[in-house]
């Protein structure tokens, strides 16, 4: 079973995949989720 953590870091890179797939930038995938730049990276 994993840990809380490791969880957060599996859906990190989910999440990166997905957004590297569609050639999207941190800065274009914030403002498309409507937070800031910070809060992605």
């Amino acid at each position: 079973m994993q840990t809380k953590k490791e969880d957060f870091i599996d859906i990190g890179l989910r999440i990166k995949q997905a957004r590297e797939s569609k050639s999207m930038t941190q800065e274009a995938f914030a403002e498309k989720i409507g937070v800031t730049p910070q809060f992605i990276s």
